[in-house]
């Protein structure tokens, strides 16, 4: 039991990568995660979502995890080209997909909302990589910081957590802050104000 929530906590803390992402990628890269925002009662507020656009939501989610299931595999690092260009496309679908069942303000909105749960880890996006124009050596050093991320929580797993499991959530989260800092502080001058501009208006994301 004690590992189901080990697994579970690091997917809630690392779900808002997902429509980053696409596919089902390493370290929290899934396809219905951060779409999965949608399903938050907050969000759908701030978005002023209809009862049909929540349908319509739903139903691509379980179609997605349909897909995954069929799909089997998981994400090693060995596969990482060919896995990389599978996400890629897979995020292309849902994002066009999305797109057809918000309006522009919406989607826009949602964006913003996802990047702001991402964190530094958004920067692994490659429309985001592409937006704030990171080099080749800021890109290594984004994935060298995710890579460590996910070695810690590895080890967190390996080790059995510990005691309580309100501190251990919170551990989590603190590695997680911990790292995205860190990501974002590859950036320059510049890329940091393109970045809080991406980010729009501070969004308080409240969970049930």
């Amino acid at each position: 039991m004690k590992r189901i929530f080990l697994i579970t906590c690091a997917v809630v803390l690392l779900g808002s990568l997902a429509i980053a992402q696409g596919g089902r990628g390493q370290g929290g890269r899934g396809g219905a995660g951060g779409i999965g925002l949608l399903m938050n009662e907050s969000v759908q507020k701030e978005l002023k979502l209809t009862s049909s656009q929540i349908s319509k939501v739903e139903a691509m989610m379980e179609s997605q995890r349909g897909q995954r299931g069929g799909g089997g595999g998981g994400g090693q690092r060995g596969q990482g080209g060919q896995r990389g260009g599978q996400n890629e496309e897979a995020r292309a679908a849902a994002i066009k997909q999305l797109k057809s069942i918000l309006d522009d303000g919406q989607y826009n909105r949602f964006r913003e909302i996802s990047l702001q749960q991402a964190g530094g880890n958004a920067l692994m996006q490659a429309e985001v990589a592409k937006e704030l124009n990171l080099t080749a050596d800021q890109k290594s050093k984004v994935e060298g910081y995710s890579q460590d991320m996910r070695d810690e929580f590895r080890d967190m797993f390996q080790n059995g957590g510990g005691g309580d499991r309100q501190a251990m959530m919170e551990e989590m989260q603190d590695i997680r802050e911990h790292y995205s800092k860190k990501m974002l502080g590859v950036l320059n001058s510049d890329q940091e104000k393109k970045w809080k501009e991406m980010l729009g208006k501070p969004f308080k994301l409240v969970r049930a």
